[in-house]
């Protein structure tokens, strides 16, 4: 997987993930297998220097798959999880 190629060439340092929802439908949402490989490589490989998952522009079936991961993930990463819904953003505000 091409995400957890470019994590390991992080090494130790700490990152962030900046998610864009626009666009995101279901059938996007019905790629589970693509959740699921994400979320185990944060929970058993790259978590530990993971600083924030940042969720832009979410739609209702990314706020869906949150809901879900709150039940599957620890508190300790769940935490470091933030949604921007107030507004519409660009990913360019965050490079």
């Amino acid at each position: 997987m091409h995400v957890d190629n470019m994590l390991t060439l992080q090494g130790n340092k700490p990152w962030i993930c900046i998610m864009d929802g626009d666009g995101f439908d279901m059938k996007h949402a019905a790629q589970i297998k693509l959740g699921v490989d994400l979320m185990d490589l944060i929970m058993n490989k790259h978590g530990t220097h993971l600083k924030e998952f940042k969720v832009i522009n979410p739609t209702w079936h990314i706020n869906g798959q949150m809901a879900l991961g709150k039940a599957t993930l620890t508190p300790e990463i769940y935490s470091k999880i933030v949604i921007l819904d107030d507004r519409k953003h660009s990913i360019l505000e965050f490079i």
